[in-house]
């Protein structure tokens, strides 16, 4: 007779609300971008978040996060192929977007190096997969950032901070919308 094993679940899993950070990292510039804004996310009770390569993703964590932030580098002024690919073929079966809070982040080699690009094209992935996309704009004051955040490559760990704040809001926003 075969024998169950049963996991128990610690008090934060049970009662977060799960976010998901998911990326596209060519140089380890973008997943430490991410890792900061989860550092952000899970300095907020009530969150539970974890960062995923596009490759390696917990599809059943994501997909039963109610939030999910998705962070590219730049190429060509544009998010990368790798990420318009998954966008295209696997994101909405890996993580789903319908009824989620959805933010985005991206990396640059430059100033200008069309990371806004970039951004606006995932947003306009995540709303037409039904997501609700974030922004707090300058309403929460300093440091404001519209569509997300952007880190100058090589130098990402200059911009820890700005990446932990938009995540913190990012957190707020989530359990403000759905609750610890």
């Amino acid at each position: 007779m075969p024998t169950t094993s049963f996991r128990t679940f610690t008090e934060k899993e049970v009662n977060n609300q799960k976010i998901a950070v998911v990326f596209d990292s060519k140089t380890g510039g973008t997943q430490r971008a991410g890792e900061f804004i989860a550092e952000g996310l899970n300095s907020v009770d009530g969150v539970e978040a974890r960062t995923f390569n596009i490759e390696k993703i917990d599809t059943e964590f994501a997909n039963e996060a109610k939030g999910v932030i998705l962070g590219t580098p730049t190429y060509m002024a544009s998010l990368t192929a790798d990420m318009k690919v998954w966008l295209d073929k696997h994101a909405v079966t890996e993580v789903g977007f319908v009824g989620k809070l959805c933010g985005v982040f991206a990396t640059e080699g430059y100033i200008h190096g069309g990371a806004d690009l970039a951004m606006s094209t995932i947003i306009d992935h995540m709303l037409v997969f039904g997501g609700m996309v974030y922004s707090a704009g300058g309403s929460k004051g300093s440091p404001t950032i519209h569509l997300g955040p952007v880190a100058l490559s090589p130098n990402v760990d200059d911009y820890k901070e700005l990446c932990e704040v938009y995540g913190k809001r990012f957190a707020e926003q989530a359990v403000a919308i759905f609750g610890k």
